[in-house]
């Protein structure tokens, strides 16, 4: 290997050389001349080159002519500009395509003038590939949204539209989603409905959900249709904007209309293909379905007929008292119909989700109800959606634990748990004593990994009945929700359990990513925790002062040299 004497001054020592020699990323140096004056193994190797075949030439001995001309460009704009500049590359090697961050940085002379390049690269193949799954996963979903029979629509906590498919824009009567974003949701609700909808976006925004609001929208050529909304928060602070589906019911609504015609509903209902129905005679206890609803669960239809027994044993245990209560309510007539969302065991075994709806239509002279009928809707990718989207909401999807809006909602409910009980809870703040060091060193996975790894950890020091979070990038809360009555011994055991997570946390980490078709990557790294502790009991303060508390103490055992336990006392 040569470097004539014009680079020799920009050409590292022999022992940092040494170091470049070793690299496993490609890096090389170029002269005023497009001439290589130095290049490394992994270069050569990434570009399927021999090294004597690279030192001393040029660009273009090299490369293609339009790869070289590209090369050139960069290296001439470091050396006319003298700065440094990244680049991102495309390399056809040994092994096949390799995309490469390469980051051109100039080397000067005792003069100040640019007597060099220097270049180092990044593979970053898999990122990309990573990315291009990424990529097709999103166009997907986007292709789902698109396509979906359902309405779907984000808007921010104003009520302000952000994005729609197309089918909420038909609902709406708008020609394109242009027309619709940055307008209010309440533009196209009907006039008598503007107060409604307009309390429910606030309650959204401030409850986290909505379920089964039926809003009517007025399109722009004065249709009106009825909507089903469920909605949910998704995002925290200044982030927060509401997820909404909205499904046209103007078929339902016209079946719920036509069900005080029982002929007309029978008939309705048999035709269908989307409901199953039920004919309940409520003295004899015997009910009649439709051919759908056996299809509906895997039932052999031996008969039409069957008892109200049969149809309660379907039923999910614990649905079976929200079932109970409704159709109580509506049979001593405290609600206009019944209505209620349970799940039924198909014939396979597995639950689905019903959307239950009906109404007595007849009545004995003393006005005890004789006759029922209603129909089933089977709503179970609706509620899979709905629970996807609460996941979304209140966990985090690192690590799988409860994010801060679910700690703090489970804070408050510990809290008014204790004010009954009367024994004290403690609320532990951890904050991660050695983890920037690993992200800067190693990258984002490695972090991750001990993220996943930190999490483990302090799921197995807990009980089942307490609570892990994490609340930020290295920031993990633990709230114990039950000890004692007695203060001083509740420090203890608050005390312990800290200990032993300090403990757990600071045992070595021994963090491996496989790469395909490389070896498998594996650091050990050393990592320890500052915890801050907090006692609370309902009475002496608010869910957000525990959480002020317990972060206090966090400080104060980073400002005690780390790696230690500090209780935070709010009367001292």
């Amino acid at each position: 290997m040569v470097i004539d004497n014009a680079c020799s001054r920009s050409a590292p020592p022999d022992l940092y050389r040494q170091l470049l020699d070793m690299s496993s990323d490609p890096i090389f140096c170029i002269a005023p001349d497009f001439r290589y004056l130095y290049a490394n193994q992994a270069f050569a190797d990434g570009i399927g080159r021999n090294l004597e075949d690279i030192v001393g030439r040029t660009l273009w001995d090299v490369f293609a002519k339009d790869e070289a001309d590209k090369r050139a460009t960069l290296v001439k704009w470091v050396f006319d500009h003298g700065k440094s500049k990244v680049h991102e590359i495309m390399v056809q090697g040994r092994h096949g395509d390799r995309h490469y961050l390469t980051t051109v940085t100039p080397m000067f002379g005792d003069q100040g003038q640019v007597r060099s390049v220097l270049a180092n690269s990044k593979d970053i193949t898999e990122r990309k590939q990573a990315e291009s799954v990424l990529q097709a996963s999103e166009e997907k979903y986007r292709a789902l949204v698109e396509t979906t029979s359902t309405g779907y629509l984000i808007l921010d906590r104003e009520g302000k539209v952000i994005d729609a498919n197309p089918e909420y824009v038909r609902l709406t009567g708008y020609s394109d989603l242009q027309e619709l974003l940055g307008r209010s949701v309440l533009a196209w609700t009907a006039d008598y409905e503007i107060e409604r909808n307009g309390k429910a976006v606030a309650q959204c925004a401030r409850d986290g959900f909505i379920r089964n609001l039926v809003i009517d929208y007025v399109d722009r050529t004065g249709r009106i249709t009825p909507v089903e909304i469920n909605a949910t928060v998704i995002g925290d602070g200044d982030s927060v904007q509401i997820l909404s589906l909205c499904r046209d019911i103007t078929d339902r609504k016209r079946m719920e209309m036509e069900l005080q015609s029982r002929e007309e509903r029978l008939q309705l209902a048999l035709s269908s293909g989307e409901l199953g129905f039920w004919d309940w005679n409520i003295p004899s206890g015997e009910v009649l379905y439709s051919e759908h609803w056996f299809s509906m669960l895997g039932l052999p239809m031996d008969e039409a007929k069957l008892d109200l027994d049969s149809w309660i044993k379907l039923i999910h245990p614990d649905d079976l008292a929200n079932v109970n209560g409704a159709l109580e309510s509506h049979l001593k007539g405290r609600t206009p119909t019944y209505e209620c969302e349970h799940r039924v065991r198909h014939q396979n075994g597995r639950w689905l989700w019903l959307l239950d709806r009906g109404r007595v239509v007849e009545w004995d002279k003393a006005g005890a109800p004789v006759r029922a009928v209603g129909t089933y809707f089977d709503i179970t990718e609706r509620k899979k959606m709905e629970h996807h989207i609460r996941e979304l909401a209140f966990h985090d999807s690192l690590t799988q634990l409860p994010n801060r809006r679910l700690l703090r909602d489970r804070l408050a409910q510990a809290m008014a748990t204790n004010k009954r009980s009367g024994l004290y809870g403690a609320l532990m703040f951890l904050d991660l004593d050695n983890f920037k060091p690993l992200n800067d060193a190693r990258g984002h996975d490695f972090g991750d990994l001990l993220l996943i790894e930190v999490a483990n950890r302090l799921k197995a020091c807990v009980r089942e009945m307490d609570t892990v979070a994490r609340v930020g990038g290295d920031e993990f809360v633990v709230m114990l929700s039950e000890l004692v009555v007695d203060r001083d011994d509740s420090t203890v055991q608050a005390r312990n359990l800290a200990e032993k997570i300090r403990t757990a946390l600071s045992e070595p980490y021994l963090l491996s990513i496989r790469r395909h078709g490389m070896a498998d990557t594996t650091v050990t790294h050393h990592c320890t925790a500052s915890i801050g502790v907090a006692l609370f009991i309902d009475h002496e303060a608010s869910p957000d002062d525990v959480l002020k508390w317990a972060d206090a103490g966090m400080y104060q055992a980073k400002q005690s040299g780390r790696n230690s336990v500090r209780f935070y006392d709010p009367r001292t």
